[in-house]
């Protein structure tokens, strides 16, 4: 058992990052593909792109959208889909929030990048209210977040750790995760923060393509692993957490390979083999789902 934070009662309240980073070994960065001289296809971000911006208001209506018609919307033939545009204008903020972030990542860069993807005015920026995140009722991993006058001071000690260059990237990152997600510094827009800040750091060190399935594996594969994964964590147990970001690189990789096997064909049609790319994913959710019913 390690002390990560304090929890009193079904509240979490984080410890500063020097306590938190030495609960850690580093984490396993072997199924890391090195960054690639080419970038990424534009129809591949605007594929994982529609997936990883959604609030709640969009929430599971980007799976079964005609993905033809939202990759011509994004690459600028507009669609008579009343939903399609709405995804797209979303998708599109989350692929200029990531291209904002530049190292040493600042407290301003979190706030102009949270303005950015939550575009209701009176829910952006610091929260300043205590809230459950996940519902206490239904998520045996709901947890209440601190005070809200210990956010800042939380998020720019976090900020120290995850901008320390004498601590490996991933390590960074993947501790950074559950701290993040802890603090929960924003009224809205958690998860797409993250996500943006996650996406832009690693895909400058390692495969771009990559980084999407990773984050994909923990936003959508396997998000409720990740959240049980940080219900351990804030009892103390590491173990848990450790499996689930080992779980994440393996299948990552699987996925990497996967991508390479269907677009092999750099002639081939693209939308189809998208729709076979989709095919696959869905199928490893559902095969997520299985296991954890079994």
């Amino acid at each position: 058992m390690i002390n990560v934070g304090d929890n009193s009662g079904s509240q979490f309240i984080p410890y500063r990052m020097n306590r938190v980073r030495g609960a850690f070994n580093k984490f396993d960065g072997s199924f890391l593909v090195p960054k690639k001289d080419e970038t990424a296809p534009n129809s591949i971000i605007y594929f994982f792109a529609r997936y990883l911006a959604g609030g709640n208001n969009i929430r599971g209506k980007s799976i079964d959208i005609e993905l033809g018609q939202f990759i011509d919307h994004m690459s600028g033939k507009k669609s008579k889909n009343n939903l399609i545009p709405v995804i797209a204008r979303q998708s599109n903020q989350m692929i200029a929030a990531k291209s904002l972030i530049t190292e040493p990542v600042t407290l301003k860069h979190l706030k102009n990048i949270n303005a950015d993807l939550v575009k209701v005015k009176n829910k952006q920026g610091l929260r300043n209210k205590v809230f459950w995140v996940g519902n206490k009722k239904t998520k045996p991993y709901a947890y209440q977040v601190c005070h809200h006058s210990m956010v800042e001071d939380l998020l720019n000690d976090f900020l120290v750790f995850l901008n320390d260059q004498s601590v490996d990237l991933l390590d960074r990152l993947l501790i950074g995760t559950h701290q993040f997600y802890a603090i929960h510094p924003f009224k809205d827009g958690n998860g797409r923060v993250w996500r943006a800040v996650f996406w832009s750091l690693l895909s400058a060190k390692y495969d771009e393509v990559q980084t999407l399935f990773i984050i994909f594996y923990f936003k959508l594969i396997n998000y409720e692993g990740l959240y049980f994964a940080q219900k351990d964590l804030r009892a103390g147990k590491v173990e848990s957490y450790v499996n689930f970001w080992h779980h994440c690189l393996e299948w990552s990789k699987k996925g990497l390979a996967v991508y390479n096997t269907i677009f092999l064909d750099e002639y081939g049609d693209k939308i189809s083999q998208i729709y076979e790319l989709d095919y696959w994913l869905k199928n490893e959710k559902r095969n997520v789902e299985i296991s954890t019913l079994e």
